[in-house]
């Protein structure tokens, strides 16, 4: 009921296609560390988040 009450009017289709996105991305991630190792896959996600977080930053500086 939280993305029904937090997506705009008329995007609420398009938010539950993000959230089940982003459910699968996991399910395949879960998958994934269990053939390669639990620490590596969190050092994969640690990086990814550190590049979005620059890339965040950069954007709103200007750069």
């Amino acid at each position: 009921m939280l993305i029904y009450s937090a997506a705009p009017d008329g995007r609420v289709n398009e938010s539950l296609g993000v959230c089940t996105a982003l459910t699968n991305l996991m399910q395949t991630l879960g998958l994934a560390s269990s053939g390669v190792g639990l620490w590596s896959l969190a050092w994969l996600i640690a990086i990814i988040m550190a590049a979005n977080g620059v890339y965040a930053l950069a954007d709103k500086v200007g750069i």
